[in-house]
């Protein structure tokens, strides 16, 4: 209220004087908006979690939100924070929120949140915000940053925080050396000291490659059925995205397996039909997954 009876007082004078108001004769902003722009997703690509507090009154189960945190960069730099999720000492939290605070009470899942700082932080300062896969920092494993937005002292400007680079891992430790990193351990619910944790022969690196479950040994990748179609017969299985299946055949006695065909998973079932002659040897096939290589 005082920064708008200020501002009414140096309006009129101008009106009285004919002086033109400046720039720099504006009042102070008090307060900073800060709002997610699209839904944030976590490191499966699935939507953070949160509601607002509110959302009871609409029937809608009140979750708990992802935690958020809004930080003050020394130097205009991001930087990360520790496996625990502790910030840098270069970096200052001056605020926290949750996924779900400050959006409509009535969205189920919006992935969003949004808050108003006040006091406003001081003209120049570059702030970001930082977004955790859990309630708190010692409960996450991964942690998304958005880009840096440098406060204006004279403008009303919206930092809508924006996250192109996804959640990065807390942890890239691997304790056990099996090939997946202590965060993804935690995400998948494994053991980090353990290289197979469900003691099912795979380990966890083959299970995260194959897409069953690290911690239940009846989760196996198999051929889901094999079905006869007019003499011949339909391979069908099980995909996920970015794997390559590729269906090898092995004539009996031979010992050498051959690609036939090679597939993109999707994340549905796919079937292939294999044709069969009258004659032919008995055959074994075989489904090897392969991640996509990216260059």
């Amino acid at each position: 209220m005082l920064g708008y009876k200020q501002y009414s007082v140096v309006a009129m004078l101008a009106l009285l004087t004919g002086v033109s108001v400046s720039e720099s004769a504006a009042p102070p902003m008090i307060s900073q908006v800060v709002a997610a722009a699209t839904p944030i997703k976590d490191e499966f690509g699935v939507t953070v979690t949160g509601t607002d507090p509110d959302a009871d009154f609409f029937g809608i189960p009140v979750v708990e939100g992802d935690l958020v945190q809004v930080l003050l960069s020394a130097d205009g730099n991001i930087y990360p924070p520790s496996a625990d999720g502790t910030p840098d000492a270069r970096t200052t939290v001056i605020a926290t929120t949750r996924i779900g605070a400050g959006v409509s009470p009535n969205i189920a899942s919006s992935g969003k949140f949004g808050c108003i700082l006040t006091p406003r932080p001081g003209g120049g300062s570059p702030i970001f915000v930082r977004v955790f896969n859990a309630p708190t920092a010692a409960a996450a494993s991964f942690y998304a940053d958005s880009q840096i937005f440098i406060v204006s002292s004279t403008q009303n400007d919206r930092f809508f925080a924006q996250f192109t680079s996804g959640m990065q891992p807390l942890d890239t430790i691997d304790n056990d050396e099996d090939g997946v990193i202590n965060s993804w351990e935690k995400s998948y619910g494994s053991n980090p000291d353990a290289i197979d944790s469900d003691g099912d022969s795979l380990t966890d690196a083959d299970e995260v490659l194959a897409g069953t479950d690290l911690t239940d040994a009846d989760s196996h990748f198999a051929v889901s059925r094999l079905e006869p179609a007019n003499g011949d017969m339909i391979l069908v299985w099980d995909t996920i995205p970015n794997r390559i299946y590729s269906v090898e055949k092995c004539v009996l006695g031979n010992g050498t397996y051959e690609v036939i065909e090679s597939r993109t998973g999707d994340g549905n079932e796919q079937e292939l039909l294999i044709e069969t002659t009258a004659g032919e040897p008995l055959c074994f096939y075989r489904i090897r997954v392969s991640e996509i290589s990216v260059e």
